[in-house]
């Protein structure tokens, strides 16, 4: 396992994206399919001939208000992104039972199977780095890469117990002091402190969301144990810890990066949970590391990038 620390980066497998220079974007695209019996939604970028990344977002969220500068700055460095909103969230078909990682990742194959994916790096975020754990050990020869990204592995006895303890408070509390409940956790207080904006936008729309759906994403990990899958992996994977994280404390992400010889550990500092957002282009500059690693035959063309 190696280990590094940044708050930003050198150029790696293209080019380091300058937040103040990206003033022309390629758009997404919001698609639709039928995959696993269920309507699903996912953005697209980039043409089809590109070597593909997937980003699984995790519970609570949707992939467009998660990773829609993620995508932007994998497309302009020459990949195929393809980002699914899992079932119960943004534009995909809510269910009206319980969810499981393994029904998560069904999903996810599914739309890869639809939309013609046969191998991608795969990037999970969260409960997302779980679902894409599971699927890279279900499909090893569709997967050439992993970046677990502030995501455990496993859901003990001990942290089920926690959720349903937070989910009978949150009954109590009502949709509205729960979402800012839940505001309180997952940002680094200085980023909240000079974006009340942003919390209080999620605020409203964490408030507004089906309640039943996220109830049913917090219980989904419940018995899950996926670091003997993790330790099996035979292939480039990054660790992306938040040195902030107030779900997944370093010593925590060391812990994980630990279980395979071939992860590399990278902290984003001055950051909480939400990597993503709150530092998009040290997270960027983080997948692009593992993205690095990946066979030549699986990396963009070098005028991808130009």
């Amino acid at each position: 396992m190696n280990s590094a620390a940044f708050s930003t980066g050198p150029t790696l497998a293209c080019r380091l994206l300058n937040p103040d220079a990206m003033t022309v974007r390629t758009p997404y695209q919001r698609c639709f399919c039928t995959a696993n019996g269920i309507r699903q939604s996912y953005l697209a970028a980039g043409s089809s001939d590109r070597p593909a990344v997937v980003l699984i977002h995790g519970l609570g969220w949707d992939a467009e208000r998660l990773w829609s500068a993620i995508v932007h700055d994998l497309d302009e460095a020459g990949w195929r992104v393809i980002a699914p909103d899992l079932r119960g969230v943004g534009q995909s078909a809510e269910l009206d039972q319980p969810y499981t990682i393994a029904h998560y990742a069904d999903d996810v194959a599914a739309v890869l199977d639809e939309v013609g994916i046969g191998r991608c790096a795969l990037v999970g975020f969260s409960m997302g780095g779980m679902i894409a754990t599971e699927l890279a050990g279900r499909l090893p020869a569709r997967a050439h890469g992993l970046a677990l990204c502030c995501a455990g592995l496993q859901c003990t006895a001990a942290d089920a117990e926690a959720v349903d303890a937070m989910l009978a408070r949150a009954a109590e509390l009502g949709p509205e002091r729960f979402a800012a409940e839940q505001a309180d956790a997952i940002w680094h207080r200085s980023w909240a402190e000079r974006h009340p904006e942003m919390v209080a936008d999620f605020k409203e729309w964490r408030a507004a969301m089906d309640q039943i759906a996220l109830i049913h994403a917090f219980r989904a990990p419940f018995g899950t144990d996926l670091r003997p899958v993790f330790a099996g992996l035979d292939l480039p994977i990054d660790v992306v810890a938040a040195a902030d994280d107030a779900f997944l404390p370093p010593a925590s992400a060391r812990a994980v990066a630990a279980l395979n010889a071939n992860a590399n550990l990278n902290f984003i500092v001055d950051c909480g949970h939400m990597a993503p957002i709150e530092r998009p282009a040290e997270f960027t500059v983080a997948l692009l590391r593992l993205l690095a690693r990946l066979p030549v035959d699986v990396r963009p063309e070098p005028e991808a990038c130009a």
